[in-house]
């Protein structure tokens, strides 16, 4: 019977992990220049797996502007209803577009909670509207009071202030909104929600959306949290599944903010989780299935590798792919080699190659690895050719161990494959073709898995975040 392993809940393609700085009423000039320029310490990452955008007093913006590190977008705290006009102390969206900032905030705790402002469900919502209709991207704020949680409510109130922004908005406005949830009894308290909690309440807010707006608005849309994040909570907080990033209040006015920032690298090695549905044509079933990124999910000690129920890494972009690969690489391969002698390592994406690169050449003995290309697509890259070449001659893999690649093809590559596991002691040889000991796939931007050559293992796609055999 057909055996079902899953990692972490599915998605159908990774959430960019995002953390917003909300400055509120706080700040001068020269605080601001002081703390950016302790932030320009550090290295620019706009090629990361991440955004951030902060939001300054309105007063400061076009100042902070001026001074900002370019890899940090720009925010408003607030907005009016609609177009401007008549309406003394506001700024509207229109505005916010021609002054050059693409985000707005709408909806934050204080705004909605503060007697003297008190907005309504409806008045956020027509703000998020306006907003959206301008062409911003919204941080759209929701989150329970510490009574309504105490009363059981802490659902219902989640849902109802979303449910005013759905009834104003269509389904394609989804994709440039962000649900930030901030617990009103955790914000500029000390007291952050604990982790388990806060996933539980993540969780509940797009099962909602998925009940309202369909699994693909739900999977695609990021919920952050906020509500007393540090650097010291955030790493636990961002492992969370259902959790795309932050808010940050308090915390965005210090250095160290680049620290919560930095959570998203707890990210990278699960963006695109990854379950197996199907057993292969040949019998093999692949329990263990993983996706590397700076870490790796699971060990090797838990049964990857060695011919065993096949490990696949899949990898969300070229980024993910770098120390935690090598390391899961050099351990799977050990541990194989001493245990029946030989490694196979299929590989159907040429980028995977830059990062083998890296490898050590003592990381294991390279005479007893075989590496399999099952791309055919390939040989027509030839820019792979080079970080190919270097790391069989850096590594010292013997040339009739490589099979495929750039100058070879699919079906190469399985004859090879077929020849030698018919060869080799103690293999199962009652299948032509048994699973590889280790697989390393790359997903492109439509969430497409690479393929497997056509006599083993045939990735389809990725459907709803599952890698179907």
């Amino acid at each position: 019977s057909c055996q079902f392993f899953s990692v972490l809940p599915v998605m159908p393609a990774p959430r960019t992990f995002i953390v917003g700085g909300n400055w509120k009423c706080n700040s001068t000039r020269a605080s601001i220049k002081a703390l950016i320029d302790e932030w320009n310490k550090e290295p620019d990452i706009s090629t990361a797996e991440v955004e951030v955008v902060i939001a300054p007093p309105a007063v400061y913006c076009d100042y902070t502007r001026l001074i900002m590190r370019p890899d940090f977008q720009l925010m408003v705290q607030n907005t009016w209803v609609g177009k401007g006009g008549a309406y003394t102390g506001e700024v509207s969206a229109d505005m916010v577009g021609d002054f050059g900032f693409g985000w707005a905030l709408t909806g934050h705790s204080e705004r909605r909670s503060l007697p003297e402002l008190k907005e309504s469900d409806e008045t956020v919502a027509q703000k998020t509207k306006y907003a959206l209709d301008q062409g911003l991207s919204v941080m759209f704020c929701i989150g329970e009071t510490l009574a309504e949680r105490e009363a059981g409510q802490c659902d219902a109130v989640n849902q109802r202030q979303i449910k005013a922004l759905e009834a104003v908005v269509d389904k394609k406005a989804w994709q440039r909104i962000v649900i930030a949830y901030e617990p009103v009894w955790a914000i500029g308290t000390g007291v952050s929600c604990p982790p388990d909690k806060a996933q539980e309440t993540h969780k509940a807010i797009r099962d909602y959306l998925t009940s309202s707006q369909g699994e693909d608005v739900a999977q695609s849309v990021r919920i952050v949290y906020g509500g007393s994040v540090t650097p010291d909570n955030c790493d636990t907080l961002s492992q969370c599944p259902d959790i795309d990033g932050f808010l940050v209040g308090g915390a965005s006015l210090k250095p160290t903010f680049l620290d919560v920032i930095k959570a998203y690298k707890n990210k990278t090695k699960r963006q695109l989780p990854v379950s197996v549905k199907h057993m292969n044509p040949y019998g093999r079933e692949g329990l263990d299935c993983v996706l590397v990124g700076d870490k790796p999910v699971l060990p090797v000690s838990k049964g990857m590798g060695c011919g065993e129920p096949i490990s696949v890494f899949v990898f969300p972009n070229d980024k993910a792919m770098g120390a935690g690969l090598v390391a899961e690489v050099a351990a799977a391969a050990k541990e194989c080699i001493a245990q029946k002698g030989s490694f196979t390592l299929a590989i159907p994406a040429g980028s995977v190659v830059k990062a083998l690169s890296n490898l050590s050449p003592d990381a294991c003995d390279f005479n007893k690895v075989h590496i399999f290309f099952t791309n055919e697509r390939l040989a027509e890259r030839k820019s792979y050719k080079g970080a190919l070449d270097a790391f069989i001659t850096k590594c010292g893999i013997p040339l009739e161990q490589v099979h495929g690649g750039p100058e070879g093809t699919p079906a190469e590559a399985a004859d090879a494959y077929t020849k030698l596991i018919k060869e080799h002691p103690g293999v199962d040889n009652s299948r032509s073709l048994p699973a590889f000991d280790m697989v390393l796939l790359g997903v492109g931007a439509d969430g497409h898995c690479g393929t497997m050559h056509p006599n083993s293992v045939h990735v389809k796609a990725v459907g709803s975040g599952q890698v179907v055999w």
